[in-house]
């Protein structure tokens, strides 16, 4: 089930990338990660636990150029409640060669 929320937050097209600190941090149940995109294109963005597993995929494809919010529940991509812990949060653009990762603390 797909509970992750793609929400652009306005018609302005920012200057550069950027990758927010999520809020909260510690979390529980539920964070938003804030990230702009200055190009239309591809782009991903990941969750990973500590031991750099693929968590959820909270967006992936084709997107116009934007500030957004991301919700995530703690859930990975079958639904399941993830464990307490560190987790990280990874958007890349390849086609921008544009990468950039934060953490985060799911505290239950």
């Amino acid at each position: 089930p797909q509970t992750a929320v793609l929400e652009p937050t306005s018609a302005v097209v920012p200057v550069g990338f950027d990758l927010t600190q999520n809020y909260p941090n510690p979390f529980n149940p539920e964070t938003r990660i804030r990230f702009t995109l200055p190009i239309d294109g591809q782009m991903t963005l990941r969750v990973y636990n500590a031991a750099g597993q693929q968590i959820r995929t909270l967006a992936d494809g084709a997107h116009q150029a934007g500030f957004y919010n991301v919700f995530w529940d703690g859930t990975d991509g079958a639904g399941r409640r993830v464990a307490s812990g560190t987790y990280l949060y990874r958007l890349e653009m390849p086609g921008a060669d544009y990468r950039q990762s934060r953490s985060m603390t799911l505290a239950q």
